[in-house]
C-alpha cells in the first residue's frame, strides 16, 4: 500500500453462499515505488470470507493473479 498511495478498491460483486461470501473487487492506482515509479496498475481479484456465528468475518482468503500484478508494477497496464 505504501508504493501505491492513490490505491482505489472498486466493488465488483458480492456472492453469498451459506456461511461464506465472495467479495469481488478491482484495485487501481499508480506505483510510486523506486525504479519503476509512475506505472498504472489495475488488477481484479476476490476474497472468500467465512462468516462466524456472531455474523462477523471469521476468516478471509484473498485471490488475485500475482504474476499479472508484478508485471503491471514494472511495465504498467
Amino acid at each position: 500500500m505504501t508504493s501505491i498511495p492513490d490505491l482505489q478498491v472498486l466493488f465488483d460483486n458480492l456472492l453469498i453462499k451459506s456461511d461464506r461470501s465472495e467479495y469481488r473487487c478491482t484495485l487501481i492506482g499508480t506505483n510510486t515505488g523506486s525504479g519503476v515509479a509512475g506505472h498504472k496498475v489495475r488488477i481484479s481479484g476476490y476474497e472468500v470470507r467465512k462468516i462466524g456465528e456472531d455474523v462477523l468475518i471469521a476468516e478471509s482468503q484473498g485471490h488475485f493473479d500475482s504474476k499479472a500484478y508484478e508485471n503491471q508494477l514494472i511495465h504498467g497496464i
